[in-house]
């Protein structure tokens, strides 16, 4: 059985930027030794809201927050994946803005022990 492998690609530049052509070499390296099943998720052409801070996915939701959005797929991928490699240029000694807002809408996955 194929692992499951999600790359969180947090470049701006997106599939043609330098941190995917580390990734790619990553990724082939791990496929010689298993089958690997590899999507990816690129963060600056995914439609990801701000979190609110509603807190509605700790109170009320049980986990499912209530911004619709890309999240809406993202956040299935992630929990479901084997391997999740998270793709960061470091931009001022920071992560990407809106790499920033999707781990901030991790919150319902960390709630609810996902």
């Amino acid at each position: 059985m194929a692992s499951r492998v999600t790359v969180v690609n947090g470049s701006p530049h997106g599939e043609h930027s330098h941190t995917m052509v580390f990734v790619k070499a990553f990724v082939r390296g791990m496929s010689e030794n298993e089958d690997v099943d590899v999507s990816t998720i690129n963060v600056y052409a995914s439609d990801i809201k701000f979190c609110d801070a509603c807190m509605s996915c700790i109170v009320e939701r049980q986990g499912v927050c209530s911004i619709h959005d890309d999240m809406d797929t993202i956040l299935p991928k992630l929990v479901k994946s084997d391997v999740v490699i998270w793709a960061v240029p470091l931009m001022n000694s920071a992560v990407p803005a809106k790499l920033k807002v999707l781990i901030e809408r991790l919150m319902p996955t960390q709630i609810c022990g996902m």
